[in-house]
């Protein structure tokens, strides 16, 4: 019972927030790519926004950004790839509740 108990005591609980779906548009232009946010909800979110890596050339991160949106609140965000074009296929959005 005391082994149950601290086990209890010591394990961390974690609660992570509930995911959001952003509205999210993007557009490529000469080389650059512009992504445009939109909180679809009134409560405040938390985004990240990366390219990701994992391409045929194995291109370096551009760039990590965390943007807090409050209710209903757009944004755009510019990329430029630090070695060859960031691509639209290359951006992700994932948003969560604060």
């Amino acid at each position: 019972m005391k082994t149950i108990l601290l086990s209890m005591l010591v394990t961390p609980m974690i609660f992570a927030a509930p995911a959001v779906i952003p509205e999210v548009k993007k557009i490529q232009v000469s080389g650059k790519t512009f992504v445009s946010i939109k909180n679809p909800t009134s409560n405040l979110i938390f985004c990240h926004v990366k390219t990701k890596s994992e391409s045929p050339v194995e291109r370096e991160i551009a760039s990590a950004k965390y943007l807090e949106l409050s209710g209903y609140e757009v944004t755009t965000v510019a990329y430029e790839s630090n070695d060859g074009h960031t691509f639209v296929s290359d951006v992700k959005v994932s948003c969560q509740n604060r």
